[in-house]
């Protein structure tokens, strides 16, 4: 048990970024032209203090929440902090605010942070973190950075919607279960709801106007692929109906006249 929680510890530390933007200089990279071993070079302009980092495979998500290339996590990784950092060893620190000394290699190392957690391991089994940031953080804007970011970050990364790379929706968090279950895409609603449906409270009827006939348009050209598919293998012949060729495709018992939607939905 005390093992699980301390994978869940370690989970949670590692998702909770907090949004702070590094107040870097602005700067631009110039093309200098190619270099005796027939690279092309860089170099900054503007700050001599402003950094290039230059690669091919930027997917240009540059957030704690969406990173889905290495390139991309290194950017975000220089441009934010986490709000909990590591040590050497990768253990979480846990004193960021007023730092903490360990030891690596026969080194003492000092680890801050803008954040403290505590950790209290109760008798049922449940785990309370505690935070307490650190006062004076502040955005690249200038903006505070308080505790409601944190929360903001959890509601991001907990939404059903979510489809980045982070899995703390995962975690055994007390609520999250509710919470998700309590929260659908307009995709999912709208369907639900039905083509005849008249109560626009959480979506206008232009908007179920356009779902329908984007769904039923999606729909046709899937069943579409499955007759063509039918008669190209031989399995029924050009004119055949939706029921014949959902019979081959192991749908049987449409009924003769059955649309695209009847078959989609069988």
């Amino acid at each position: 048990m005390k093992k699980n929680k301390k994978v869940i510890a370690s989970l949670l530390a590692a998702v909770m970024a907090a949004s702070l933007l590094a107040s870097c200089s602005q700067g631009t990279a110039e093309k200098k032209g190619d270099d005796q071993t027939g690279n092309t070079t860089t170099e900054a302009s503007g700050d001599s203090k402003a950094m290039v980092y230059a690669s091919d495979d930027f997917n240009a998500k540059f957030s704690p929440f969406f990173a889905d290339t290495v390139p991309d996590q290194d950017i975000t990784n220089i441009v934010n902090v986490p709000l909990f950092p590591t040590d050497r060893n990768g253990a979480i620190v846990y004193k960021g605010i007023e730092g903490e000394k360990r030891e690596y290699n026969g080194q003492e190392y000092t680890y801050n942070g803008i954040a403290d957690l505590e950790v209290t391991e109760n008798a049922d089994g449940t785990v309370y973190y505690d935070i307490k940031m650190k006062d004076g953080v502040t955005f690249s804007d200038g903006e505070p950075l308080t505790v409601d970011d944190v929360i903001f970050s959890f509601y991001v990364l907990s939404d059903p919607t979510y489809d980045g790379n982070a899995t703390v929706f995962s975690t055994p968090i007390q609520g999250m279960k509710e919470y998700r279950s309590g929260v659908d895409t307009l995709f999912n609603l709208i369907l639900a709801a039905g083509e005849e449906n008249t109560d626009f409270s959480k979506w206008t009827e232009e908007q179920q106007k356009t779902f329908w006939a984007d769904y039923k348009t999606a729909v046709d050209a899937f069943v579409k692929e499955i007759v063509d598919l039918c008669v190209a293998n031989g399995l029924n012949k050009e004119g055949d109906s939706i029921a014949a060729c959902a019979a081959n495709y192991g749908y049987e018992g449409l009924k003769d006249d059955a649309t695209a939607m009847d078959f989609f939905n069988a």
